[in-house]
């Protein structure tokens, strides 16, 4: 582990100004430079950098030698990575799953393949999963209380409480697919949406993007489903058990409870809560 005496030109004063620096201009954790193995080999750079920034006691910026030094930090300690064959090895209505040869090499010497055995030069086998992006849809009623949905989930062969949500159908608007799922589950429909963010499902294997809405202004349309073609409505949704609950109730079933277990909806509560909506 790297400490400030690697660094003579760093005081304590400076080190949360350097942070902030660092961070802002580079767009990655200073810890990045703290964990290198080969960090020594790059003093010299950051240390560049450190003195075109600080060449007084007070902060200073020189934006005409950031751009350059920013390249080289990015060529020294980030990777470039070659999908050099892609192979489709299952695939269903819902997802696909590819087979993906990569290698990766250091920017400044393309010829050395950094995820390889020195020795074989073996490319790393990915597998990654294409898969239609979705939304998540927060319910809240005027009295603060929550709409969320029970349903089966095969992948844990269990029951799981969650918030409505699902598939962004081909040619559909995030927002489209938000009421649509809204009422589909739930049979309500909303008088405004807001989108609050969004999150990647599971970065590690798929580009999948989930979509966060709050849905206000709730209103029971049980009515419409009648004048809707029902067969539209898939069979695992017509087994959806729907629940109001309160955020005391919410926050305890989170805490102790085996229900809502599932992280897009752990990560949307978190989302409305810092957008303060919930």
């Amino acid at each position: 582990m790297v400490t400030l005496n690697t660094f003579p030109i760093f005081t304590e004063a400076r080190l949360t100004y350097t942070h902030i620096l660092l961070e802002k201009f580079l767009n990655f954790p200073i810890c990045l430079f703290w964990t290198a193995a080969n960090i020594s080999k790059h003093l010299q750079i950051l240390n560049m950098f450190l003195l075109c920034s600080w060449t007084c006691e007070q902060p200073v910026i020189t934006y005409k030698k950031l751009p350059v030094i920013k390249k080289q930090l990015f060529k020294r300690f980030m990777h470039r990575y070659n999908i050099d064959k892609s192979s489709l090895v299952y695939e269903s209505k819902w997802l696909q799953v590819y087979e993906d040869l990569i290698s990766c090499y250091n920017d400044n010497n393309k010829n050395n393949c950094i995820c390889s055995n020195s020795s074989s030069h073996s490319i790393k086998i990915f597998n990654r999963i294409k898969a239609d992006d979705a939304v998540i849809i927060i319910p809240i009623f005027e009295n603060g209380l929550l709409l969320m949905v029970e349903g089966y989930r095969h992948g844990v062969n269990s029951s799981l409480l969650e918030f409505p949500g699902g598939f962004i159908d081909k040619n559909e608007e995030p927002s489209q697919a938000a009421r649509r799922e809204l009422f589909e589950e739930t049979k309500y429909t909303c008088d405004s949406l807001e989108l609050i963010s969004w999150f990647y499902t599971w970065p590690g294997r798929a580009a999948q993007k989930n979509y966060v809405f709050v849905a206000k202004g709730l209103k029971n349309n049980n009515d419409l489903l009648l004048q809707n073609n029902s067969s539209n409505i898939q069979s695992d949704e017509k087994d959806i058990k729907v629940y109001i609950l309160s955020r005391e109730q919410i926050i305890a079933e989170l805490k102790n409870g085996t229900r809502i277990k599932s992280s897009p909806m752990i990560s949307a509560l978190f989302f409305a809560k810092e957008a303060q909506r919930i």
